[in-house]
């Protein structure tokens, strides 16, 4: 339920330190598939460019200016299942002080849209975008402070996604 999941911040919203099982190392940015690592709190966010499901280019540099929670996302993963309704109703009840929602997801155009998120939701096929920030599976979860730079490092889990969807002060240092 989602009155039950929105609740205030618990111990089950700890960062997921985890990798993709890809290949080793580092992108020239900095960022890669290293599976020791992870984003950090502080970190600037990769300059990533996607496509959202009506094929307008969205980057990350012009969601500055505000917290943005980046959901990585999987149409046809259970979990993502599972938690689908109460994402839905997280959206129409948005309360106040919440992040804005970018759901960066793998599947298809036609998978993503049957969902009916009010949200943006841009496609990530092969999933790089989560490998990027240390994401390993979905629902999981990285926040974005104004400045474009890692505010929360990545959670896994509904409970973790609500709770940071909803994060308001500045994690603990």
């Amino acid at each position: 339920m989602v009155s039950q999941t929105l609740s205030p911040l618990s111990p089950t919203l700890l960062p997921v330190v985890a990798g993709n099982g890809g290949e080793s190392g580092r992108s020239a940015n900095g960022h890669g598939t290293d599976p020791a690592w992870a984003a950090k709190i502080g970190e600037p966010a990769p300059s990533l460019k996607f496509r959202d499901l009506s094929g307008r280019a969205v980057t990350l540099k012009k969601l500055r200016g505000r917290r943005t929670l980046l959901l990585f996302w999987n149409p046809e993963c259970g979990f993502c299942q599972q938690t689908l309704n109460d994402l839905r109703a997280w959206e129409h009840d948005k309360p106040p002080g919440a992040q804005e929602l970018l759901v960066v997801s793998t599947g298809t155009t036609e998978a993503n849209r049957a969902m009916n998120l009010r949200s943006r939701v841009v496609l990530d096929t092969n999933f790089r975008a989560g490998s990027t920030f240390g994401a390993n599976g979905t629902p999981m979860a990285i926040l974005l402070d104004p400045d474009g730079r890692v505010a929360f490092e990545v959670v896994a889990g509904a409970a973790a996604v609500f709770g940071l969807a909803t994060f308001r002060s500045q994690p603990p240092g």
